[in-house]
């Protein structure tokens, strides 16, 4: 099988925007005027390689069957330890090539790369620093950038945040000319028994703001049964409330409560998301989204829990409701073993959400002495509907699975297909193959 892997390379000579690069300066400064800790240890070299062989077919405009087999390489590597303090470099990427009738993707042979920087770590200060590009979570910052980010503790109370650099995938449009994006987070912490973080940020493209927005997150743990968690996010741009999503989690003996509150405000959400036709369409919906639901787990026996899930859905300007009820069971044998059922029902009002729903599935880990380095998986899923969509009352899901771990554990094969039939498709059938290898 050939491997093949498409760098694309990362570079700009044009002036970044004042309000990236004061925040650059001071990083830096505040980088080179850190004590550098020394490791006696050399750094170590860490590559990992996932190959996946796709295999399915889809329909043209004529009606015509085609077969699309895409592969796909996955490559990590990191070069040093950050927990060990220091410099290390860090790399992932992906990499795809059509080997079928190269009908179904724009690009027949593709790659990205998803990561790649330089990092600083100081374990004694806390102190951390990337230089290229990243993946950023924290608070409301979930987004990639080529830049800059510093992380670090100003005392031993209030952890921060801050980045600033070009947005990663809006290049494509008119080059990175009035791109750019900046924010960060800052944490108050052991003040009470839990964490409140309050963050920004601010994504432009092509000098169009994308995204400005704040959020402040909460974690509160009590009396050691209780768990409060939460975020809310203000968008400036429309003015409004975009997101509250919050949690409640209660443990009592062997039981295990969880309460939860969303509220979505589409327009407010879906403002600057993507450049998509179906978000697009989301946005201008102007719809609200509230979920109030819960679950209800019981834990009376090792390696066996059992409970409810409810869950009621409120579309404001649809004037729709509608709830789900299910009762769930795991049981859990050795090593990663896991054995599950989902029993549950939908009564909303339109045929999408009134339905009636089963699902099995299985992960057995070493199933005998002769296949102690193999595992098995499967699922299979139904759902009747209580009024038929296009002339058909059911859903029908199924998978089936195998994989072996060699090598030390180091390598790792498994197969798989799928196989899926609804209303929208009378029948889908899918295989992957991946392979899996540390060096």
């Amino acid at each position: 099988m050939t491997f093949t892997l498409a760098i694309r390379l990362i570079a700009g000579h044009r002036t970044l925007p004042r309000r990236i690069i004061f925040p650059t300066i001071f990083t830096l400064s505040f980088f080179l005027l850190s004590p550098l800790p020394i490791s006696a240890e050399p750094p170590e070299l860490n590559i990992s390689s996932e190959t996946i062989l796709r295999i399915f077919e889809r329909e043209n405009q004529d009606d015509d069957q085609f077969s699309v087999i895409p592969v796909y390489e996955y490559l990590n590597f990191d070069y040093g330890d950050p927990e060990a303090g220091g410099l290390s470099l860090h790399g992932n990427g992906w990499a795809r090539a059509d080997l079928g009738d190269q009908e179904y993707y724009e690009n027949d042979t593709e790659g990205y790369i998803l990561d790649g920087y330089a990092q600083y770590s100081n374990p004694a200060t806390g102190l951390d620093l990337k230089l290229g590009r990243q993946h950023l979570y924290s608070g409301i910052v979930n987004n990639s950038v080529d830049g800059i980010s510093f992380q670090g503790y100003a005392g031993s109370h209030v952890s921060m945040l801050a980045y600033a650099g070009y947005p990663v995938g809006y290049e494509d449009e008119n080059g990175r000319t009035g791109d750019s994006t900046y924010g960060g987070r800052v944490g108050l912490e052991q003040f009470f028994p839990g964490e409140f973080g309050l963050s920004y940020k601010m994504l432009t493209n092509d000098n169009e703001t994308i995204e400005n927005k704040l959020g402040g997150d909460l974690s509160l743990h009590l009396f050691s049964r209780l768990v409060i968690s939460g975020l809310s996010v203000w968008n400036f741009d429309t003015e409004d409330w975009e997101e509250h999503t919050y949690s409640a989690d209660v443990y009592v003996n062997q039981f295990s409560l969880k309460a939860r509150y969303q509220r979505f405000q589409y327009e407010d959400y879906f403002s600057g998301k993507s450049n998509s036709q179906l978000l697009n369409y989301l946005e201008d919906t102007d719809e609200t989204l509230t979920i109030l639901g819960g679950d209800i787990i019981w834990q009376q026996f090792h390696g066996f829990d059992a409970g409810l899930k409810l869950n009621h859905y409120t579309f404001d300007q649809r004037g729709e409701t509608s709830r789900y009820v299910a009762m769930v069971m795991n049981a859990y044998g050795q090593a990663q073993t896991t054995f599950g059922a989902e029993a549950g029902f939908m009564d909303g009002e339109s045929s999408e959400t009134s339905y009636y729903l089963g699902r099995i599935y299985v992960y057995w880990d070493a199933p005998s002495s002769i296949m102690e380095n193999w595992f098995l998986d499967g699922e299979f899923m139904v759902v009747f509907y209580k009024k038929e969509i296009y002339d058909r009352d059911n859903s029908i899901f199924s998978s089936a699975g195998c994989g072996r771990n060699i090598i030390d554990d180091r390598l790792k094969i498994k197969f798989s297909g799928d196989y899926s039939s609804d209303p929208y498709h009378d029948s889908d059938f899918r295989f992957m193959t991946v392979v899996q290898f540390e060096y």
